[in-house]
């Protein structure tokens, strides 16, 4: 079993079954995994926001929720993002091809 850092708060999550820090409640990057298969490793990535993008495509590009690049970044629903602004996202090795 491997352990998680929490982006936030930097707490050393060990259950892979909780989503949310313990600590300060921040959601946490997940791996994915069947129960057959073994988990893919998540890792984190900066992406610098460009001219006419949204949190939402941003989002939808690179497959996360929207709720959890909200949460990596200390954003809310009002957040304004400007062009060369970076947000760190937490992705699945398979989903990062072509990024």
């Amino acid at each position: 079993m491997s352990a998680r850092i929490c982006p936030s708060c930097q707490y050393n999550v060990t259950s892979t079954v909780v989503t949310a820090c313990p600590n300060c409640g921040q959601a946490l990057p997940t791996t994915l995994a069947s129960a057959q298969a073994n988990a893919l490793e998540t890792r984190s990535t900066t992406y610098v926001v460009r001219n006419g993008d949204t949190l939402s495509r941003i989002a939808t590009k690179f497959r996360v929720r929207l709720s959890d690049l909200l949460g990596w970044n200390n954003l809310n629903s009002r957040s304004m993002i400007k062009p060369g602004q970076r947000l760190v996202m937490y992705v699945a090795d398979d989903q990062r091809a072509g990024i």
